[in-house]
């Protein structure tokens, strides 16, 4: 693995930490695919009521946020936090000193952030959608 230079709004991890947010990106997908079997039979064999789908938000939000860091290699809770870490070594993070580079990461951090859950809202609402339709059968 090689270390990834720090760019201020655009690359705030190295390729340890990306991998480690693909890494949650798969387990919101997986817990959203066992959520999703679980909800589908609840539905049509419990008859619970469709809008258990709305819960999905979370783990949607929790797929998206991670594939999209690894994605646009950004961390946006480093972000947030005015730190980085471009280096092959997982959480020896650097903090980010200058006043622009800390306000262009805070804003990528809130794109990413706002991305994330509307990705997630839409997953729901989707998911939400499908169970009245399986309601119906």
């Amino acid at each position: 693995m090689t270390s990834t230079e720090y760019v201020a709004g655009s690359c705030n991890i190295g390729s340890s930490e990306i991998t480690r947010r693909r890494r949650i990106g798969f387990i919101g997908l997986a817990v959203s695919g066992f959520g999703f079997i679980i909800y589908v039979f609840s539905v049509f064999s419990l008859n619970i009521t469709p809008f258990f789908g709305i819960l999905f938000i979370l783990p949607g939000t929790v797929a998206a946020i991670g594939f999209i860091q690894a994605r646009q290699k950004f961390c946006a809770a480093y972000g947030f936090s005015s730190v980085a870490n471009v280096s092959v070594h997982l959480g020896s993070t650097v903090k980010i000193e200058d006043e622009t580079e800390r306000k262009k990461d805070r804003n990528k951090a809130i794109i990413i952030s706002i991305q994330s859950i509307l990705i997630g809202i839409v997953v729901a609402v989707l998911i939400t959608i499908l169970g009245f339709i399986i309601q119906q059968y």
